[in-house]
């Protein structure tokens, strides 16, 4: 029995590994014939025009393949929905520019989508020593939104390098996959598979010279995922230990987006609003080459990976 599901977690993970592998050629032909394309500019480390499609790859394995494997799960209809609609307007966005504000309504509208039909929300706030509360139906609404549409963004945030965001992503949804098996939840824990199967077939098309960079449309989908995966696998509850392992997990986009949030609002700007103080930005000053800060956030993402399992496991 468990050999039969461990031969089909592995061919899940292919799956979703080789479809984004293949279809990544198709993404980057798109890229060129649309004219899908990143320009250098003073926020930019590239410094010739490359295709921003990339992330057209990943439907079969985060769009099709969930809906194809659970049919009739409405969390997994929610999911599809949200992630089709996001998937849709962040390639219009990579192929002919739409506001902040446009995109912001689009992530809140899927995230909307995943928490009210899916039912995939916060329903209790964990405070130590206090104990667990039950929340308020608006409380539920608001801090499942805020979550999902803040690890939207958050992995965008990173997307600045080659192979930054896929690999941080690879390293964290695999870990997490691990311990979703470990604590039996296997449907979110196939779909944490599929994530590091899309990233990892997506790499080396990405690092370490980039012939596609996944664009908004390949990012703010993984950063969807991450965030509709992990209040899915956190039994619906604010804090507690699960919930600081999954903080764990993903530890370097989420500390880049309130670094950056918080120092954007400091000075009175939007906490969207683009500039080059990303930490991957900071490091580059700090004198390491891209390669270099790509090879911290890997071991960094893969430290954290560990001592997550580690804590689980006890």
């Amino acid at each position: 029995m468990e050999q039969s599901r461990a031969v089909w977690l592995l061919a899940i993970f292919l799956w979703s590994f080789i479809t984004t592998w293949f279809a990544e050629p198709i993404a980057i032909y798109l890229g060129y014939k649309l004219g899908v394309l990143d320009y250098p500019n003073e926020r930019k480390v590239h410094k010739e025009p490359i295709p921003r499609s990339g992330g057209l790859a990943f439907f079969f394995a985060l769009i099709l393949a969930p809906i194809v494997l659970f049919p009739t799960d409405v969390r997994i209809k929610s999911l599809f929905v949200g992630a089709l609609l996001l998937y849709i307007f962040m390639f219009i966005d990579d192929y002919k520019g739409l506001s902040p504000y446009i995109k912001l309504i689009v992530q809140i509208s899927s995230a909307l989508i995943v928490i009210l039909w899916g039912g995939i929300r916060f329903d209790f706030l964990n405070i130590e020593p206090f104990g667990t509360f039950v929340l308020s139906p608006v409380g539920s609404i608001f801090f499942s939104l805020l979550w999902i549409v803040a690890l939207t963004n958050a992995v965008n945030f990173i997307d600045g390098l080659n192979g930054l965001a896929s690999g941080v992503i690879f390293i964290s949804s695999l870990a997490f996959s691990v311990i979703l098996l470990m604590r039996g939840y296997v449907i979110v824990s196939i779909l944490s598979l599929l994530l590091a199967g899309a990233t990892l077939g997506f790499w080396p098309y990405n690092f370490p010279k980039a012939k596609t960079f996944m664009g908004d449309v390949g990012a703010q989908l993984l950063g969807f995922y991450t965030g509709v995966l992990t209040l899915w696998g956190s039994i619906k509850t604010i804090g507690g230990l699960l919930f600081l392992v999954y903080i764990m997990l993903f530890i370097f986009p989420i500390t880049d987006l309130t670094w950056s949030s918080i120092r954007r609002i400091l000075k009175g700007k939007h906490p969207f609003y683009p500039d080059k103080s990303h930490l991957h930005h900071m490091m580059l000053k700090i004198g390491l080459s891209e390669k270099g800060v790509v090879v911290v956030a890997y071991a960094i993402s893969a430290l954290m990976a560990i001592l997550a399992i580690y804590l689980v496991r006890r």
